[in-house]
């Protein structure tokens, strides 16, 4: 529980500690009980503190994943658009500007900055290598390529493509993790004001033990 925030890791301790004392202590119980703070109620509470907890959890797994996630499809992508761009400038010192090979392969101008479309070149410039061998040919006579090498960074590139896409979820897994994350601990902080209000009612006079709930007695 230790990458919770920390007003999440006080609140479900705090409530723990108190919902628990309440229910179990002997001169406690029956004062918290005329203010509808029974027994069966209390296990109520608990198991509230425990979903939102859980879901707290969750929430934070979910987040590791999704930064993980982020880590992971730079490098690649990184390393797939370093070796596309390696290749067109290559490409450009074996196919002249007006030539067919300089248009099959879509050497005119920049790559693009974007992600998805700079992977979407890529897949363009190895596939018209892939399914022209007189292209293929031309190249590889001059740089050290062949049909194999082009298959592998085609793979390489859709490798790219499918980590995006998990990278979308993760982070789309996230957000819901958070939403409900932010509900469940919401209902707790709102059932734990109004315990505080009325313990601090029910036990005016025993402000000693206002004490055994963590709750400061008023002063």
């Amino acid at each position: 529980m230790d990458g919770l925030p920390q007003y999440l890791i006080t609140l479900f301790a705090d409530t723990r500690l108190a919902y628990k004392n309440a229910r179990d202590h002997d001169e406690i119980q029956p004062l918290l009980a005329e203010v509808g703070y029974a027994p069966a109620r209390l296990d109520a509470l608990l198991a509230e503190v425990d979903a939102a907890e859980t879901e707290a959890e969750a929430q934070e797994d979910a987040s590791d994943t999704r930064d993980d996630a982020t880590a992971s499809v730079k490098a690649e992508f990184k390393a797939a658009r370093d070796e596309y761009v390696r290749l067109v400038k290559l490409a450009r010192t074996v196919f002249e500007p007006g030539t067919r090979g300089y248009r099959v392969l879509g050497l005119r101008g920049e790559r693009a900055a974007a992600r998805k479309t700079l992977l979407s070149q890529a897949d363009e410039f190895y596939r018209a290598l892939s399914q022209d061998a007189d292209l293929l040919a031309a190249f590889a006579a001059e740089i050290t390529i062949d049909q194999l090498g082009i298959d592998a960074r085609l793979a390489t590139v859709q490798a790219v493509r499918d980590r995006l896409a998990a990278k979308a979820r993760a982070k789309g897994g996230a957000e819901d993790k958070t939403q409900s994350r932010n509900t469940l601990a919401g209902a707790v902080e709102d059932d734990w004001g109004v315990f505080r209000r009325r313990a601090r009612i029910a036990l005016a006079e025993r402000p000693q033990l206002l004490e055994v709930l963590g709750i400061p007695a008023p002063s």
